[in-house]
Parts: C-alpha cells; sequence; structure tokens
C-alpha cells in the first residue's frame, strides 16, 4: 500500500518537471509526495494497533451443574402408545459437556487454559480433604459442599483470570418408539467470572436440538457457538 501511494506521488512529481512551470511544480509535486508517504506510515502504524495480538489469558473450565432429574433418571419413557418416546441422560452430563467446550477453546489462539486433567486431580484432593474432615457423611455431601465453593476462590486457587462455569438445564435424547426417529437436545447457562473483579461478567443461554445426532454432537455444536461468543465478547483470536 505504502508502496503503490508513493509511485503515485513520484509519477506526479516526474509529471511536473516536463510542465512550462518546472521549479515551482517540482518542490510542489515532491511536497505531495511527501506529505502521502507520511499519511500511508501513519495509517499503516495505526493498522498495527488495531490489528495488536491480545494479551494471553489464563481460564479454567470447570464442570457444568447438571439438575437431579439428569443425575438420577438415565432412562425414562414418556408419553403414551404411539406417541411413546424413550429418554435418555447422562448423570455424568455435566463432565462431558465441560470437556466439549475446552476442547473447542483450544481454537482461541491467544487462551491458556488450565488442564481438565489436572483439574479433576485437584478437585478430587479437596474432596479427600473433605472426607477426612467430615467423615461418614454421604457422597452427595461432599458434593454439595465443593459445589457451593465460589468460582472465584476457585480460580484464584487455581490462578487463572477467568473460571467458565454454569449449568446444564436439559441435555438428553428423545428416541420415538414407534418409528425409531430420535433428536439430542441441549439446553445451557454459560457464565464467565472475573478474577479482578471477583463477579459474574457474562452469563448467556444457548439451545441445540440436533435430529439423529447423539449428545455428543449437540454438545459440540454448543461448544463452538459459546466459543465463537466468548471470542467475539473478550478475545477475537479464533484460529481458522
Amino acid at each position: 500500500m505504502i508502496g503503490c501511494i508513493f509511485h503515485f506521488a513520484l509519477g506526479r512529481a516526474t509529471r511536473a518537471v516536463s510542465s512550462k512551470h518546472g521549479r515551482t511544480r517540482i518542490r510542489r509535486g515532491f511536497a505531495v509526495a511527501a506529505v502521502l508517504v507520511a499519511l500511508a506510515a501513519l495509517a499503516s502504524g495505526c493498522s498495527r494497533l488495531e490489528t495488536a495480538a491480545p494479551l494471553t489469558r489464563r481460564v479454567v473450565v470447570m464442570d457444568f451443574r447438571i439438575p437431579r432429574s439428569v443425575a438420577e433418571k438415565e432412562f425414562q419413557i414418556k408419553g403414551w402408545w404411539f406417541g411413546a418416546h424413550t429418554i435418555f441422560q447422562n448423570p455424568r452430563a455435566g463432565e462431558v459437556f465441560a470437556d466439549a467446550l475446552a476442547l473447542q477453546l483450544h481454537r482461541l489462539e491467544y487462551l491458556e487454559q488450565h488442564s481438565r486433567t489436572d483439574l479433576k486431580f485437584y478437585m478430587e484432593g479437596n474432596r479427600q480433604r473433605l472426607q477426612d474432615r467430615f467423615k461418614g457423611r454421604p457422597d452427595g455431601d461432599y458434593d454439595r459442599m465443593l459445589s457451593e465453593i465460589s468460582p472465584v476462590d476457585y480460580g484464584l486457587d487455581l490462578g487463572v483470570d477467568q473460571v467458565i462455569t454454569g449449568r446444564l438445564i436439559e441435555c438428553f435424547t428423545s428416541q420415538h418408539r414407534t418409528i425409531q426417529t430420535w433428536y439430542s437436545q441441549v439446553k445451557v447457562e454459560v457464565q464467565v467470572w472475573d478474577m479482578k473483579s471477583a463477579r459474574a461478567v457474562w452469563n448467556r443461554t444457548f439451545f441445540e436440538r440436533s435430529r439423529f445426532a447423539s449428545q455428543s454432537i449437540a454438545m459440540q455444536r454448543v461448544a463452538g457457538r459459546i466459543v465463537k461468543a466468548l471470542d467475539r465478547k473478550f478475545y477475537r483470536a479464533v484460529k481458522p
């Protein structure tokens, strides 16, 4: 771009030499060339500032909470006769969705993720400490204690800038018992917690219904849309 402008300006200066007002036109021509080159350099500098790479952020994706109905009922039948559907649910859907979202987040070039594997060891260590301190309680009590800890406390302890978490409102596969068609449906609320402000800075709900697809595929599609939304809001660095 700078080269084209420079050659254009230089051409004007050269043509000015052959004019009858030679000396005056030469000075004007070279003045125009100097101004155009300076403007081009300034524009180039502004462009570089606008496209500068964002600062790397360190994030962690926590397991998503799930409704009690998902945790307790893997299989149920809804409807009657020819309209009956078999509903399949995964008690580990919150963990599976977090893994799918973490995988999609690798598309963000300027984002450093806390390892999901390390996170699982970290959470297991916290659970073990609760079991040692409050012995003899049902497993559900320990799960509730862990869920009541603020995402900000987890984020500060893990040394990240942001915590991504939320809850699965719906997550199931529905199969028609008569004509054997099926679809998978996912509805999820996503939150981003910022450690500097110690609060949730982003909250959105996403929905996906995929015909003839598994829950895993529906989760991946939702996760992809979440990553695009996060990139527009915070990062703007999605890899193609």
